[in-house]
């Protein structure tokens, strides 16, 4: 449970039993979750499982609650996105634990998912008119959790990267003197984002271009912005910007734009996006800065 003091009494190892999570391979076998991130894909749908024993004699005791009153449910819920927590919530599932032994078994969509896996785990209890001065009284009050946080590899946008000389690529143009340049032809959104969106560095710039290289946490989050606001500008000023980038296929740079979008804008009609872009460009540019944090890079 960690060390957050809740106002009401909780569960601890000694009533609750929760096996790793694993992760169910297309030929039934299963292997430790940690594992997926080394051959995991946007293709790769994911089959996840744990079993969850818990104690309701000892539990009853923990909460408080007679035996026959106890009511325990199971929540489990993944997570994705980058930074320091997910920026997406997939679909809750619930699991009633009238059983002692609770098999968990999670579909994730391979095409959800990006960057990472996080996975949360919380037994809830539901209020029981026969509860001492202490146990758990609110609906659905969390009396146990615990979480794994996976980065999945080969989840972030996949374009060329390439070191080059500006001076000599863009020599007597306005160019040369730049740190980088994001090369795409904006507008066309249905083409297959790992071969037309390329990522030039300029290593004339040597302090800079070794600081990309080495993965400096701040120097990829303002190229990843730049890269971010250059494509979401070019999709929001589409005529009906919604329906043509959800009608890309996964893997276009439409579907990057929409990605971005729901994570920069949650909730926003594209008109009000484009009024930003407009009237209040600070905080459309501040907006996708704050979403361009791809977190430590080892």
């Amino acid at each position: 449970m960690g060390d957050i003091a809740y106002p009401f009494l909780t569960l601890d190892h000694s009533s609750v039993n929760a096996e790793p999570w694993e992760s169910l391979d297309p030929e039934g076998w299963d292997k430790p979750v940690s594992d997926i991130a080394e051959t995991w894909d946007y293709n790769s749908d994911l089959t996840i499982t744990r079993k969850i024993k818990i104690n309701r004699e000892i539990a009853a005791i923990q909460l408080d609650i007679p035996i026959d009153s106890l009511n325990l449910q199971i929540w489990v819920r993944a997570g994705t996105g980058s930074g320091n927590l997910p920026r997406i919530w997939l679909k809750p599932k619930a699991f009633d634990s009238w059983d002692e032994s609770v098999q968990i078994d999670y579909f994730v969509r391979g095409g959800d998912l990006s960057n990472r896996l996080f996975l949360e785990t919380t037994i809830i209890v539901l209020p029981s008119e026969n509860s001492g001065a202490l146990s758990p009284s609110f609906p659905a009050s969390k009396v146990w959790q615990d979480h794994l946080d996976i980065r999945l590899e080969g989840s972030e946008p996949r374009f060329p990267i390439e070191l080059v000389s500006f001076s000599q690529l863009f020599a007597s143009r306005p160019e040369i003197n730049a740190l980088w340049y994001l090369d795409w032809v904006p507008g066309e959104m249905t083409r297959d984002f790992s071969g037309s969106v390329r990522l030039l560095i300029n290593k004339d710039q040597e302090q800079f271009a070794e600081r990309f290289v080495s993965g400096d946490r701040y120097t990829l989050q303002v190229i990843m912005a730049d890269a971010m606001s250059q494509i979401i500008t070019s999709a929001i000023q589409l005529p009906d910007p919604f329906e043509a980038i959800e009608a890309c296929e996964f893997g276009t740079v439409g579907s990057y734009a929409l990605y971005w979008i729901n994570i920069c804008f949650p909730g926003l009609r594209s008109e009000t996006i484009r009024s930003s872009l407009e009237h209040t460009p600070s905080r459309f540019h501040a907006a996708i800065l704050s979403n361009a944090d791809i977190g430590e890079v080892s």
